[in-house]
């Protein structure tokens, strides 16, 4: 009797890390893992996470928009020796960069432009802004160093 006690308590040591179980169980196929991540999955959540979708995109275009308008907008500036001059007349090119960068990156003018209906006469005032080259006249274009006062 001993020493088939000690044989079944080997098998089961011995089967403890292995998938195949020769063993049978009591519980129901019910409470397996997979019937319950089914069940849990059903429909009633999917109101509540196309919501949180939504919340998520809404938050995702205020964070980039204030994000845009504080790095990339050609009026703000960060360095202290920049805020006292006028830097349209002291670096041009930089600020034409900067205001490039402003127009190129910013999502909800993209969004507009998509959306805006084709014209038939075309206006050459209010030209596409992604097509054509920016253009500035500047002091050092003309001639005159800014450098110097």
């Amino acid at each position: 009797m001993a020493l088939r006690a000690t044989s079944y308590w080997k098998s089961v040591m011995n089967r403890i890390g292995s998938r195949n179980r020769s063993f049978a169980t009591a519980a129901s196929p019910s409470v397996s893992k997979a019937n319950r991540w089914a069940n849990a999955m059903g429909g009633e959540w999917t109101p509540i996470a196309v919501l949180g979708g939504m919340l998520l995109v809404a938050a995702g275009m205020g964070i980039h928009t204030a994000k845009q308008q504080l790095v990339h907008s050609p009026c703000v500036r960060v360095s202290k020796k920049r805020r006292e001059t006028v830097p349209e007349v002291e670096e041009p090119e930089r600020i034409i960069n900067s205001s490039d960068k402003f127009v190129k990156k910013s999502f909800l003018r993209k969004v507009a432009h998509i959306q805006e209906h084709p014209r038939t006469i075309p206006d050459l005032v209010r030209t596409d802004p992604y097509t054509r080259p920016r253009e500035a006249q500047t002091l050092k274009a003309v001639g005159v160093d800014p450098g110097r006062r």
